[in-house]
Formats: C-alpha cells, structure tokens, sequence
C-alpha cells in the first residue's frame, strides 16, 4: 500500500472553521503596513553607551561593537548559507518581525508580536529557520487547535495529548502570505487558502543499506513511529526491509523557500530574561538586535541571544560569550535523493464536517 494510504489523517474541524470568522481587521493589527512605519535613530550618545557596553566581550574578534546599520546591508537575507554574518536587519519588514538593528528600530509596541523561528527541513539542507505565525486569536473556541498550534512536543506529552507530523509542517497563506506554523494555526485564523506542498518522502536507509529504487515496493508507515520536529518517521517497511523516511517539502529548497515564497530566515534567539531581573535590563533585552551566542563545549545546550542583555540577564557567564556565530556554519549540507516518493499536500476544506486532508498521490517510490 503507498504512503498515503497508511499516513492520512482526518480533521473534523471545518465546522468550527465555518462558525468562526476571525475578523480581519483584528489579524492586520499585528501586520503593520511597512510604509507606515515610523523608525528612529537612537542619539550618538545612546550609540557610544552601548558600544561602551560590548567593547571587551568580543575584542579579539574584531566585533567589539554593537551591530548597526552602517555595518550591515539593508537586503535581507536571501541565501541561508549567508545566515551566520547576520547580526539584525535593516529592512522595512524588520519592524514586523522584531529583528532591527539599534539604529532602525521603531516606536512601536512589539509586546503583542507572536512569531516564532522556526528550523524546517530543506529539500537540499539540513535545516533552515524562518519566521512563523504560531498562535491562535483569543477568541477562538476550541482546545484542541490551539494546542496543536501553539504547543511543542513536550508539552503535549506531559498531556498525554498526541503529536502528529502535520504539527511539523509550515503552511503558506495564499491569501495573506504569512507563513503559519502548520495547518492548525492556519484554521484557527481562518486563513486556509494554503499552497499545495510536494512532499518527497525520503527513505535512504538509516537502518540498513538496501536500495529502494525498486520500482513497485511497497512502503508500509502502519507500524512507524514520528519524531516530533525531527521530520523522521522510524521503523517504516519499505518492500519487507526496516528503514527511517524524512518527509520533506519539494518547496523547501534553500533559495527557493526565500525567494519564491518570501519566507524570512532568522536566528532562533532567546529575547526574554530569566525571573527576577529588574523591568529596566528586560527592556534592554526587548530594545533592539544585535546577536550573541554562547560559545560551544559548555556543559549546557548552547543558545542564540537577541542581544547581549539576553545573554546577561539569562546568566551567561560572560567567558561564555561570542560575538561570531558558531552555529550556521555547519547547519546545512546536501542530502541525496535515493528512494523519493512524492505526495502532494492539499489541506482540502471544502465542505463536509469529517474533511480528510486532501492529497493526491504518485504511489511509485521512484517518482520524485
């Protein structure tokens, strides 16, 4: 049987979808018209305090200063690889998405912003992280989507509540273009005009070296088991033999991801401090970006800081702090494409209460 006889999943959501209309006005709220932003220069003065204040943390790198716009191109990003030079942005979206450079930010109130970075698996990377929508308006009545919006896996296995890799997809926005973190954030916003993805199923033997490239076999998700945010299905049957299958959008392929479909590629950085902290280093913390990292072969996980109040107010030994980042560096590298099913996604919400999610397949394993 091909995948998508055994991995299809049926959402009885458009009932709630058809009783609740978000109201528009009340999404652009947190989707300013970029024309109409007002950004601000800090004073000099302000400037020389705060380069005062990184001066000696990264010296020896020759980044002992603050990131500003004079230093950085005012393009975003385009090319993932480039990621690791960015330090913030100096674009006009970099007031929705709360990335600016000191020198660029603006006089608006970010507290309401609800973007998350999130690293999604590429068609020929490793991992690339963009800005998606994870939330659902507060008056939307239903547990079970919002949990499945705003949740992570952890939470939800503390809750004995299931995960699901629909959970790990981003869904594209027709209508708006905003990039949700999957489909049932899309629903609780009432936006799901979403494009259809092409999900190639890669299954290259993980668990063995048997090819797959044997037109016919079947491939049998009855007995896998997902992990979450991992885009990994382990223990699929692949023509009788054991295997571990990634499912990765066609779409996201490292330029193609940015450059056609306009996603935003960011750093998952830490912008709150821990508790305890005074009002006045949480809102250093939240002022503008300039980012720091905390340098690998510490004992704890290594983390990316908004800036470096983050880093200080989340105390981080400040021996552990670096201005160069250690991590993109390394972050994406080619994948083969041995054994790819493809199977396109079509989130299909037209009429009935008991929608599967639409599909259409091409069942050979050879297709790609």
């Amino acid at each position: 049987m091909c995948l998508i006889r055994e991995i299809f999943l049926y959402l009885s959501l458009l009932g709630s979808v058809l009783c609740y209309r978000f109201r528009r006005d009340d999404r652009n709220r947190y989707f300013t018209p970029y024309g109409d932003v007002n950004f601000r220069r800090f004073s000099s003065e302000e400037v020389r305090r705060e380069q005062s204040v990184y001066d000696g943390f990264c010296a020896f790198e020759n980044l002992s200063h603050v990131s500003l716009c004079d230093d950085v191109s005012f393009d975003p990003v385009i090319d993932p690889m480039n990621l690791k030079r960015i330090a913030c942005y100096c674009d006009e979206k970099c007031d929705v998405y709360d990335d600016c450079c000191m020198d660029r930010v603006s006089q608006k109130d970010n507290s309401q912003r609800r973007w998350t970075c999130r690293e999604v698996r590429g068609a020929n990377s490793m991992r690339i992280p963009i800005y998606v929508l994870q939330y659902c308006p507060e008056d939307w009545m239903g547990d079970f989507v919002r949990d499945m919006c705003e949740k992570e896996a952890a939470f939800l296995k503390q809750q004995n509540l299931s995960y699901n890799y629909l959970q790990d997809i981003p869904v594209l926005s027709l209508s708006t273009r905003i990039f949700y973190r999957n489909i049932y954030c899309a629903i609780c916003n009432d936006d799901t005009n979403v494009v259809k993805w092409n999900i190639h199923v890669y299954c290259n033997g993980f668990l063995n070296n048997a090819s797959i490239n044997d037109n016919g076999r079947e491939i049998n998700f009855s007995k896998a088991v997902y992990y979450p945010e991992r885009f990994l299905f382990k223990e699929v049957t692949v023509g009788g033999e054991t295997k571990n299958c990634n499912i990765v959008p066609q779409e996201f392929m490292n330029d193609s991801l940015v450059t056609n479909y306009k996603a935003r590629l960011c750093k998952p950085a830490i912008d709150t401090c821990a508790p305890g902290f005074d009002k006045t280093m949480q809102e250093k913390c939240k002022a503008y970006t300039s980012f720091v990292y905390e340098k690998r072969g510490s004992s704890r996980r290594s983390h990316i800081y908004k800036n470096l109040y983050c880093a200080l107010c989340n105390n981080l030994d400040t021996k552990s702090i670096t201005c160069v980042d250690p991590y993109y560096s390394f972050l994406f590298s080619s994948s083969e494409d041995s054994g790819i099913l493809t199977v396109l996604f079509d989130f299909n919400f037209a009429g009935g209460w008991d929608n599967q999610v639409g599909y259409e397949s091409k069942c050979s394993v050879n297709d790609g």
